[in-house]
Order: structure tokens, then C-alpha cells, then sequence
């Protein structure tokens, strides 16, 4: 008889470790099958041991120990790729195993003895002498053919490529220009695909002895193939990388991880990478695939409007006149239309208008549930926004509804303003100017999934005289095989000055200048905020000097990359959530705990209070902090790294 001591592949057990009876004898890295209170999980064998062994410790035991089920496979992972793993854990304070859940594809648990017995590649001694991470900043064209060259000169080698992206989206566009000429040696991998998709690519990327390229998500970052020598991190400044779910872990850090440990090349490739990734560049921690640049070339000519409309005559009390399209813009589409052209319009917001005040006190329209700025919203007549559409109020912190003929919940008045610029509102307006132009929208209130949101960008890239108005969710899409379009313009992204998060202005400069590289002729950006520095630098492509004010100002306020952000997370009643977090800050001292208010409460009222450790990039991992925080209960959110503090 044997004790089996296993890592757990689930999240929220919050042990590192398992320990369960066997009379079978299982190899280290197995994959096991063990009881976990009333339901069975998969596990990995981390150590066995002879019962005769320690028959002192579990008679001391004060709980009953059970039974292994039963061995589900041999060895599936590479020893480095688990000892990564272990190292990933403790970056984000997580277990071991629940990092795994997430690391390895359930498809592949469920079918692990296909997965185990296609297997023929054994780890091997790396490559490459010692790892590299190098950046490379420029134009999408000339990024996507370096990779092409550097691919070809692995593949010569009989070195294999795994090419890391945010998201399913932009996976057609990198095989199609990627793969020419390889096809038959190019897989691609992604949650999006059948099961049975997924395990005949799983087969034959393991089963052929020649080099492989892959295009997958993080999430196929296991697959173990030893001749996998450079890893290329594809649109790096995405935030797609960053797992929704518990545990929080970016691919970005994973990916890095796992190139140390095999000794591998990671590449970080982008029109314009993150500000942490150019500060260490600067400070020489990481070196250049080729030079970067700093500032971004394009053929389309950029504009800048001021779309605050104009003022009455001087001297009087008139006040500006807003429309949502400016004269300007109103130019641009007629142009679009008269030439069969192209343009795609970014809006930040959904709806009406993302804002509603009162005309007498000013008091917001808020959600009667999580008190959270509520949004103006229509019910479409055949499929477009027009007057005779029915309004209401819909929540995007919770999903409440509300009716739009409220009272003002302070003066009772019906007096109700909105202000901002929402996409339906925006196709209202433009539908009243232009009925006959074709409008096709894009945001998650009118597309539902990836299959109808590449069938709407392709509809309208076949589509002269026509316009697109969408969120960030459109711009992957229009980047098919990196095929542009005569003309892109904003109508609003003001309300992102609103958002109190650090990151913000990168997110402004990062998608107007994905807009820019988009346009062959015209980029136009409209904006009730002229002065906002951001606008010159984004429509000039001027890299250099936004890094210079953006990383000065960080600094100043003590911003990543400068220090790491450890964000803990407690919902709940107010009471005691404020009870248990100021708990928390006692068992945490002698470090630090911030606690703040959420921007936005959660489902049915309830309270969200964050709480945030701020220590120097240099020290963490620390083991005390990484302790501390282990032991907190498993109702606590912890996040390493956060996207934001919101």
C-alpha cells in the first residue's frame, strides 16, 4: 500500500497539496483521478511513499485519509513545464493546481490517455545556451514578415515556432499570411474548436517528426513538443492575455516564465508594446529582435476636430451646439459614399448615451441594484435605431433594466439630460443625415459570437459606400490577412478620461494608433477634449515621446513598472466585508493594505472593497507576503499585476 500525494488540477481548494491511499504504484507527473468531497478531480502525482513508511505520521492524523481512484495516464508534462508552473503559482500567490486548471485544456484531461499515448517527444537538452526575451515595435506589415523569415530559419534548424495570441480573432489572420508555404506543418489551436478538433490537431503536432509552427492561445502553452525553441508573443499590448477567472494570470507572464526554464526564445511583438515591456528595454533587462520604432510611419492623413461645435456670438451667454457627427466627420462620409469607399467609426460606449442627468439638480440616473451609472438604451424597429425606437435603461455593472420615464430620484423633476456619445445614438443621428447609407454595427449588443462578427467585418469590407461603427471588439476583426480600409475615424472615446485607471492612456494611444495603421486614406478623430496631449502623439505615431511623459508620470505616482500592485478583492455585505478585510490587513502586516471602495458595486447591491499592497518590482516574489497570502480564506480575490484598480 502507498500514499499517494498529488497537486489537485481545480481551483478554489486552496491546498498546494493532496494525500491519498494507493495500492497501485503510479510514476511521478501521472495523471490520477481522486476523490474531492462529493465529486472526482484530476490530480498529478507530485510524490509516493510506502505506507510501512509513515505509519507514525497517519496514525496521528485527526482526519480519514481516502483512496486514489485509479491512474487515468503515465507522465504527461514536461518536468520543466512543471517546475514553470510552480514558479507561475507563486508570481500570482495561486496553487499550484489552480493554475494548471487553467494551463491545461479540459478537452485534453477528458481524453488524457489519447493525449499520453500520441506523445513521442521526450524532454532533451535545450537549444539554445541561455534564454532571450527580446522586443520588436513596428508596423504590422513589416513585424508579420520578419516572423515569416525568422520561422523559416528555425524550420531550417529543425527548430519548431509557437506563435502566442491574445485571442481566437486574431488567429485567421496570422495563419493565412504566417503559414504560406508551410501549410501542411502550421496547427492551429484554441478554445473556439470541436473536441475532436482540437485532439486530431493535439495528434498530428505530436505524432510528425518535422518542424512545427503553432498559432494558439495561451492556454495550449503545454503543448510538449522539446524542439519548441522560441515562443513569439503576438500583439503584446492586448489585454486579452489576461485570464477573467480565478486565478488571475497573464500569458505574457506565463509565457516568459516557461522560456527561462526551457532556455527558449521569447519574442514580445507589437505596433506598440506595453510601457512596462519598453521600460525594460530601456533599462537593458531585455534586448531587440531589431531596432524599435519610435515613432509609427502611415500613408493616411490624420485630423484632429474639435467637436464641442460652435460657440454663439462673442460676448453672449449662447452655449456650444453638440452633435454626436461634426461637420467634419459628416464631410468624411459623404466622401466614403461618393468614392465607394470604406470608413469604420470607434465609439467607447454602447447605447443611447452612456450618461443621464438631471436638467435641475444634476443628479445622475443610477441602478436601483448596484448603484452604478445607468445607460440609455433602445429597443431597435428592423434592426436600426430610429425615433419611433422605444428607450430604457440598462445597467452594465449588474444587468438591470430600468424603464426611461423615471423621475430624478433627488427633485423628483422629468427634466432628464443625457450627454456622451453611444453607438446607437450615433447611427440615429448619422440615419437621419444619410437614410440611404448602409450602417453595419459591432459591439456585444448586436453580435453575439465570433462566427457572426467575422461574417458582419466581411460583409462590410465587401461592402463600398458603407460604414461600420463599433467598440474594441471590431478592430481584430478588420485586420483580416492585414487588409485596410480607405478611412477610420472616433466619434468619442472622451468618457475613458472619466475612468480612473493608471493604463488609460496607453489604451487611448494604443487604439488610435491601431486605427491609424487601419486607414489608407483619412484617420479622423473627434473629440470634445483638443488639449488632451494624447491626440497629437497617437495620430503622429509618436512612440518616443509618449514613453517619455507617460513612464515619468508613473514614476512620479509610483505606477508599474516602477512597483508591483498585489490587488485583493472582497464582496459581500458592507459590514462584513469591511470587518474581514480590515481582518486581513492585521494578517498581513508589517506590509501595507491599502483598502479602497470598487468603482462599481456587484450583483443585487452587494459591496466590493479592494485592498492593494504596493511593493518595489525588485521584491516580489517575496516568501513572507507570498505566505501571508496563501493563507487568506478562499473568498478573497488575489491579483498580481492587475489591469486596473477599478
Amino acid at each position: 500500500m502507498n500514499l499517494v500525494t498529488v497537486i489537485p488540477i481545480a481551483r478554489g481548494i486552496g491546498l498546494e497539496y493532496l494525500t491519498y491511499f494507493s495500492s497501485e504504484t503510479p510514476g511521478i507527473g501521472s495523471i490520477v483521478k481522486v476523490p474531492l468531497r462529493s465529486t472526482s478531480i484530476s490530480a498529478i502525482v507530485a510524490v509516493v511513499e510506502k505506507v510501512s513508511d509513515k505509519k507514525g505520521e497517519i496514525k496521528n492524523l485527526t482526519y480519514g485519509m481516502k483512496k486514489l481512484e485509479g491512474v487515468k495516464s503515465a507522465a504527461f508534462l514536461d518536468p520543466l513545464f512543471m517546475e514553470a508552473m510552480h514558479s507561475v503559482a507563486e508570481y500570482y500567490a495561486a496553487s499550484t493546481g489552480s493554475v494548471l486548471s487553467l494551463m491545461i485544456p479540459k478537452i485534453l484531461l477528458d481524453s488524457i490517455d489519447v493525449a499520453i499515448h500520441i506523445r513521442k517527444f521526450e524532454p532533451k537538452q535545450s537549444f539554445n545556451k541561455r534564454p532571450e526575451i527580446l522586443a520588436f515595435q513596428t508596423e504590422d506589415v513589416a513585424r508579420i514578415d520578419a516572423y515569416k523569415s525568422f520561422i523559416r530559419e528555425k524550420f531550417a534548424r529543425r527548430e519548431s515556432v509557437f506563435v502566442c495570441v491574445a485571442n481566437r480573432e486574431d488567429i485567421q489572420t496570422l495563419s493565412e499570411t504566417l503559414s504560406k508555404g508551410i501549410e501542411p506543418h502550421t496547427y492551429i489551436l484554441h478554445n473556439g474548436l470541436s473536441k475532436k478538433e482540437i485532439m486530431t490537431t493535439w495528434k498530428n503536432a505530436l505524432e510528425t517528426d518535422r518542424p512545427i509552427l503553432v498559432i494558439a492561445t495561451g492556454y495550449f502553452l503545454c503543448l510538449p513538443r522539446a524542439d519548441i525553441t522560441s515562443v513569439i508573443i503576438e500583439g503584446e499590448n492586448s489585454r486579452g492575455f489576461s485570464s477573467l477567472s480565478r486565478p488571475c494570470i497573464d500569458m505574457r507572464t506565463v509565457a516568459e516564465i516557461i522560456c527561462k526554464k526551457n532556455k527558449s526564445t521569447l519574442i514580445l511583438g507589437d505596433k506598440l508594446l506595453r510601457l512596462e515591456t519598453l521600460y525594460r528595454h530601456h533599462e537593458n533587462e531585455i534586448g531587440e529582435f531589431s531596432p524599435l520604432k519610435s515613432r509609427l510611419l502611415s500613408d493616411a492623413t490624420c485630423t484632429l476636430v474639435d467637436s464641442r461645435g460652435a460657440k454663439g456670438p462673442l460676448g453672449s451667454e449662447t452655449k456650444r451646439e453638440f452633435h454626436i457627427i461634426t461637420d467634419k466627420m459628416s464631410e468624411l462620409i459623404e466622401k466614403t459614399v461618393q468614392n465607394g469607399e470604406r470608413l469604420f467609426l470607434f465609439c467607447a460606449r454602447k447605447g443611447l448615451a452612456p450618461l443621464t442627468l438631471c436638467g435641475d439638480c444634476g443628479e445622475p440616473v443610477t441602478c436601483e441594484r448596484c448603484s452604478a451609472t445607468m445607460h440609455l438604451m433602445t429597443k431597435k424597429t428592423d434592426g436600426k435605431a430610429n425615433e419611433k425606437s422605444s428607450t430604457f435603461f440598462l445597467c452594465r455593472s449588474c444587468g438591470n433594466t430600468q424603464p426611461s420615464d423615471v423621475l430624478c430620484k433627488r427633485c423628483s423633476s422629468w427634466k432628464l439630460v443625457t450627454l456622451g456619445v453611444g453607438i446607437d445614438g450615433a447611427e440615429r443621428e448619422m440615419r437621419k443625415k444619410f437614410p440611404e447609407l448602409d450602417i453595419y454595427i459591432m459591439d456585444k449588443d448586436h453580435v453575439d459570437n465570433h462566427k457572426q462578427a467575422k461574417a458582419l467585418s466581411k460583409k462590410f469590407l465587401d461592402s463600398p459606400s458603407s460604414v461600420m461603427i463599433g467598440t474594441e471588439m471590431a478592430l481584430p476583426y478588420l485586420h483580416t490577412n492585414l487588409e485596410h480600409i480607405e478611412n477610420t475615424g472616433v466619434l468619442s472615446l472622451d468618457a475613458f478620461f472619466g475612468i480612473p485607471d493608471f493604463r488609460m492612456k496607453e489604451k487611448i494611444m494604443n487604439i488610435i494608433i491601431n486605427l491609424r495603421s487601419l486607414a489608407t486614406q483619412t484617420c479622423m478623430v473627434q473629440t470634445r477634449r483638443p488639449e488632451e496631449k494624447i491626440f497629437a502623439l497617437a495620430l503622429s505615431g509618436n512612440i518616443s515621446d509618449f514613453y517619455r511623459e507617460e513612464i515619468a508620470e508613473r514614476k512620479q505616482f509610483g505606477y508599474p513598472p516602477f512597483n508591483t500592485f498585489i490587488k485583493l478583492t472582497l464582496q459581500g455585505s458592507k459590514a462584513d466585508v469591511r470587518k474581514k478585510m480590515e481582518h486581513a490587513a492585521g494578517l498581513l502586516k508589517p506590509y501595507e493594505l491599502n483598502i479602497f471602495e470598487a468603482f462599481h458595486r456587484g450583483v443585487d447591491r452587494s459591496y466590493i472593497l479592494h485592498g492593494v499592497i504596493i511593493i518595489p518590482r525588485e521584491k516580489w516574489v517575496d516568501k513572507n507576503l507570498l505566505e501571508k497570502l496563501r493563507m487568506l480564506p478562499q473568498e478573497f480575490a488575489v491579483n498580481v499585476d492587475p489591469e486596473n484598480l477599478l
